[in-house]
Order: structure tokens, then C-alpha cells, then sequence
């Protein structure tokens, strides 16, 4: 059996024990989460806290993940986002039967409760620079 790192030729239960050690490192180095922070704050509705609903970060450079947090019934969130300027979008909506399906005869559609602006990243008003270091990000919907 033959591995190559590099130049560095493996081979053998040595060469095996040695990419055993060394891929963890690699990983380390490569695997986690680059270029992200903790953001956390608050969202906030003509002055009063969200019980719900989720907040998204997206970076304006496209190539990069986006995130995604749910908003606690105290109008909290915390969500590790990329570093950079990011477009954000923000949704709160009715809650729906479970009992029901969509089709069912009592299924209610959910409804938006907070104004669909937010909730487009074409017409979201919201943006905010994620730091590189723990950040509070609080939002003031109107």
C-alpha cells in the first residue's frame, strides 16, 4: 500500500500509522469553519420582541454558505455567519395545524407576520458586516 502527501512517500503499516496521525492535523486545518463568527442579538418588531421564526444571513459574495438560526420566543438569536458584508433575511409566520395538510379542508396558509420585505433577499433593506469576532447584530423591523 502507497500513500503521497507531498513528496512524502507512505507505504506499509508505517506509511498507514503516519497518514493515521497526520490526517487529523490536516483536518484541523482544513475541515473547520474559515472565515465565520458568532453573531447574537435580538429581532424586534414595531418595538416588540419576535416569539418566532428564523433569521438568514447571506454573504454578498455568493461563493460563500449561508447561515441560518432559528429566533427564540424571547426575540433571540445566535448563529455562526461568514465574515463580511451579508444581505440578511428575516421570516416569521403564522403557525400551522399539524393536523392538517395543504389541500386538507381546514388547512389555513400561513401568513406573513411581518411586513414580506424582509423575507425576500431581493427586496430584504437589511444588511450588516459580520466582524471577525464575537458580534451583536440586533434588528429593529419596522
Amino acid at each position: 500500500m502507497l500513500f503521497s502527501i507531498g513528496r512524502a512517500e507512505l507505504s506499509g503499516r508505517r506509511g498507514l500509522r503516519g497518514l493515521l496521525l497526520v490526517a487529523p492535523l490536516l483536518c484541523l486545518l482544513g475541515c473547520g469553519p474559515q472565515n465565520e463568527s458568532v453573531v447574537r442579538g435580538t429581532v424586534t418588531y414595531q418595538g416588540k420582541k419576535l416569539t418566532g421564526g428564523s433569521v438568514l444571513f447571506n454573504p454578498v459574495d455568493e461563493t460563500k454558505p449561508s447561515a441560518h438560526a432559528a429566533i427564540g420566543k424571547d426575540g433571540t438569536y445566535e448563529i455562526r455567519a461568514v465574515t463580511g458584508e451579508n444581505k440578511i433575511v428575516i421570516n416569521w409566520y403564522s403557525e400551522v395545524d399539524p393536523r392538517f395538510e395543504p389541500g386538507d379542508p381546514g388547512y389555513a396558509i400561513p401568513r406573513a407576520l411581518i411586513p414580506e420585505k424582509y423575507s425576500r433577499i431581493d427586496s430584504t433593506p437589511l444588511s450588516r458586516t459580520v466582524e471577525p469576532k464575537e458580534t451583536v447584530i440586533d434588528f429593529d423591523l419596522d
